[in-house]
């Protein structure tokens, strides 16, 4: 009950609506998530968030949107050779991304650029 108060008075407010899973004990997988992100959180260099998106992948390969991230933070850490395989593989698997147009002129951008793998 006490749990349910805290979560009520400075989290979720009214829109509060209890889960009986929230008990359950976390999976080391999950600890491994948080943590993960939690480092995204901070104030990294892009080729430290690409390495991140990386070790999220071999992680977890089935969570597709994380190929576009770390095609986005490759090409922003200037290693476009890499991040165009990740954002090509990004946009084939998902055609209707609300920021297609986006995505795919970074690509082009990356493709001409010509930018070494390092």
């Amino acid at each position: 009950d006490e749990i349910r108060l805290r979560l009520y008075e400075t989290t979720y407010g009214e829109n509060f609506e209890w889960d009986d899973n929230w008990l359950r004990p976390l999976s080391a997988w999950r600890w491994l998530h948080f943590i993960l992100d939690d480092l995204l959180d901070c104030s990294l260099g892009f080729e430290a968030v690409a390495s991140i998106f990386e070790l999220k992948l071999l992680l977890w390969p089935a969570k597709i949107e994380w190929y576009r991230d770390l095609g986005i933070a490759l090409g922003k850490a200037g290693r476009g050779a890499l991040a165009v395989p990740c954002l090509a593989y990004y946009l084939e698997t998902n055609p209707k991304d609300r920021n297609k147009k986006e995505l795919t002129e970074l690509l082009r951008m990356l493709e001409k650029s010509k930018l070494p793998a390092r």
